[in-house]
C-alpha cells in the first residue's frame, strides 16, 4: 500500500478480502478526517472522485441510506 495526495486528499488502495474488489482510504487533509470504503469496484486518484467518495462515504455514516456505501463504510481514527 502506498500513501498518496493530491489536492486536498491522501488515500490508499488495498485488495479486499472479496475477490477483484478494493477497500479505499480516504483523507480529507483540511478536516483531518478519515473514512474507509470497503469493496469498491474501480478507484482512480483524480480529486472530483476522491471528494465524490468522501463525501458519499460521510453521508452513509451519517445516516443517508446508500445502496453503494451501506456496511461498507466506517471511520479511521
Amino acid at each position: 500500500m502506498t500513501i498518496e495526495t493530491i489536492g486536498n486528499w491522501q488515500w490508499e488502495v488495498e485488495e479486499s478480502k472479496n475477490a477483484s474488489l478494493l477497500n479505499v482510504t480516504v483523507k480529507n487533509l483540511s478536516e483531518d478526517k478519515t473514512v474507509k470504503v470497503n469493496d469498491v469496484v474501480w478507484v482512480t486518484g483524480r480529486e472530483d472522485f476522491l471528494k465524490d467518495l468522501y463525501d458519499s462515504a460521510v453521508e452513509t455514516l451519517q445516516g443517508v441510506d446508500s445502496c453503494c456505501f451501506q456496511g461498507k463504510t466506517s471511520w479511521v481514527v
